[in-house]
């Protein structure tokens, strides 16, 4: 190979280096688009969530907030049925002191009766225990005048 050849060579080897660095060049800058490119669409899907998420937040918020004020009734009123038996079983509880009381004032009533009637008649029993030897002192006359 002559000189002029080689140096044909190495001139259509510079213009294909040149050739691949333009198209290098024309890469890089097509991944210079693509990356804007896709910055910018990220950018718009992160913007959309963002928008996305504080929609349901918001939502979640009044979903919760009606639950709680609806929890909040129902606490309402279990509260008032509590009271409300409460005071039902304090009537109650007075009610049934009441009765107990009365019940033993009529126990103790009766007991006093009993108590009276018994001692009356205790008193009797004990009178004619004390009539007892007068009787057999006169059964016993009696019979020595029979035997007479």
């Amino acid at each position: 190979m002559t000189d002029e050849q080689l140096q044909a060579n190495f001139t259509e080897i510079g213009t294909q280096f040149t050739q691949i660095g333009t198209q290098f060049s024309e890469i890089g800058t097509q991944f210079t688009e693509i990356r804007a490119e896709f910055r910018s669409q990220g950018d718009q899907i992160r913007g959309e969530l963002r928008a996305e998420i504080r929609a349901q937040g918001d939502d979640l918020r009044r979903h919760f907030d009606v639950t709680a004020e609806s929890m909040r009734q129902t606490v309402m009123v279990v509260a008032e049925a509590v009271l409300s038996v409460s005071d039902k079983l304090d009537r109650e509880a007075a009610d049934i002191r009441q009765e107990m009381r009365q019940g033993f004032a009529d126990t103790q009533a009766m007991i006093k009766l009993s108590h009276g009637e018994l001692d009356r008649r205790l008193t009797s029993v004990e009178s004619g225990v004390a009539e007892i030897p007068e009787l057999r002192g006169r059964v016993e006359r009696i019979e020595k005048k029979l035997d007479r």
